[in-house]
């Protein structure tokens, strides 16, 4: 048997929470709720701090916020977390704080990366990439 991940891998949570906690993140960035976090605090969270190897991301240029990792900056803008627990199971929180818009992926195999890729892409035929 392998053990479950404790201290930062032990957050459980639904796909609708996490969807909403990501919804009040940038609700506060636009200055429309503090709920959960100041303007302020949100924006510094959604500020680069360190803008990581391209290479360790197929070639995306990501930088690190507080807690989470940023693409892009302004109106372009969007933030991502991903999550996991291996064996099995793998997260991905991303969001467009200038549109409102974002989404939760959970996926409960190993290579949940893979699919991930493949329900971004259906997200953006669907939705569009803003």
């Amino acid at each position: 048997m392998v053990p479950n991940a404790q201290a930062q891998g032990g957050l459980m949570t639904t796909p609708s929470d996490l969807a909403l906690f990501a919804i009040e993140l940038m609700r506060a960035y636009n200055g429309r709720s503090d709920r959960l976090l100041s303007t302020e605090m949100a924006r510094r969270m959604f500020t680069k701090v360190l803008d990581l190897d391209p290479g360790t991301f197929g070639g995306f240029l990501i930088g690190e916020g507080l807690g989470v990792l940023l693409h892009g900056e302004g109106d372009n803008l969007v933030f991502l977390h991903p999550g996991g627990n291996r064996p099995g199971m793998n997260c991905m929180l991303f969001g467009h704080p200038k549109t409102g818009r974002g989404a939760v992926i959970m996926t409960n195999g190993d290579q949940g990366e893979i699919l991930f890729m493949e329900i971004v892409s259906a997200i953006n035929r669907e939705y569009g990439k803003n």
